[in-house]
């Protein structure tokens, strides 16, 4: 935002400003505010236009999004077994199926079957759809967390500050799967929104602290000692002049977020500690270590190496696309950057 200061004389009138202008009083000052939204967001959007990752990975991952949850909605039938049908012993006698339930890749089951012949490919779909409502929702907790940790600690100091880092750091060391396999244990943490909860409760820290360093660096610039000068509350100035500043900041945190949220999941239930309740790209990963689907591939290639490449396929785009669109939001709403 545009500021302009000047001193009133005793016999001046404060004159009506324009729609577009706000006026602030303190005693004779008179702090006036020229908003300039529409030219900061003309400024992103061009941006938009130039940014060719950005425009890349944002329409890459607008279209995995859509696919997976409409698809997910087509087929949610993922434990269908095909296993007793006519056409899976024909492919048993031509050595295409394992009498168990795998199946090599066919026209009917373009990645083949799983160990307990389920199709493959909506596994993946279902499982890439679950393994980011954990992702979203784990953001969902830890970031409104972090923001308030960071924004409120980062500007007011003092105490509250060091309070609200002694707790930040207190987390950051807790052992996240000691703590998990110790909730499992002795409540029972076998349910999606479970696992979502643990994630994002445990997952907040380094968002906090990022956060945070923002704040101390935003706290000390004009517009904020302007709202000062006007007798505006702390709260205030953090809700209504520092967070605005910081959505852009924000909304990278939350990309973040939504990657390690994915990423621990599947890491946990990889290890056997977490098991949400329905099917994950981590949990068709744990089933190709359980099922030594790696070691089978050596000697039946043609059955079990789409089995466990395609969940850890999957998973790896997945990640790199909220990676990138991260790593190119900063051009987006940084003035220095868009310069460079």
């Amino acid at each position: 935002m545009d500021l302009s200061i000047r001193v009133l004389k005793p016999e001046e009138k404060v004159d009506k400003m324009g729609s577009n202008e706000e006026v602030y009083l303190k005693g004779t000052v008179v702090i006036k505010r020229t908003k300039s939204e529409k030219r900061m967001w003309k400024t992103v959007k061009d941006t938009f236009k130039t940014n060719h990752m950005f425009m890349v990975t944002f329409v890459l991952f607008v279209i995995v999004n859509i696919s997976v949850f409409v698809l997910a909605a087509i087929f949610p039938n993922w434990e269908k077994m095909y296993k007793d049908t006519p056409e899976f012993f024909a492919l048993i006698q031509q050595n295409v199926c394992h009498p168990l339930g795998t199946c090599a890749p066919t026209v009917e089951h373009p990645l083949g079957t799983t160990y307990l012949s389920y199709d493959n490919l909506i596994c993946l779909i279902n499982a890439a759809k679950n393994s980011l409502i954990i992702g979203y929702g784990a953001a969902a907790i830890s970031v409104p967390i972090a923001v308030f940790v960071g924004i409120i600690g980062g500007y007011k100091g003092g105490t509250l500050d060091n309070f609200f880092s002694m707790i930040t750091n207190v987390v950051l060391v807790l052992p996240i799967i000691s703590i998990y396999m110790f909730i499992a244990a002795n409540v029972g943490a076998q349910d999606t929104p479970i696992v979502i909860l643990l994630i994002g409760l445990l997952t907040w820290p380094w968002a906090a602290r990022s956060i945070r360093s923002q704040v101390l660096s935003l706290k000390e610039r004009e517009f904020v000692n302007m709202a000062r000068v006007t007798g505006t509350g702390s709260v205030s100035i953090a809700l209504k002049e520092i967070m605005p500043n910081m959505l852009s900041y924000i909304l990278l945190v939350f990309a973040m977020e939504t990657a390690i949220g994915i990423g621990t999941e599947a890491g946990l239930t990889i290890i056997g500690v977490a098991e949400p309740s329905g099917i994950t790209l981590g949990m068709m990963l744990q089933w190709s270590l359980n099922q030594s689907f790696v070691a089978n591939a050596v000697t039946r290639p043609d059955i079990y190496s789409v089995l466990w490449l395609s969940p850890g396929i999957v998973l790896l785009i997945i990640i790199m696309i909220i990676y990138l669109l991260q790593a190119s939001m900063p051009q987006i709403f940084n003035p220095r950057l868009r310069e460079k």
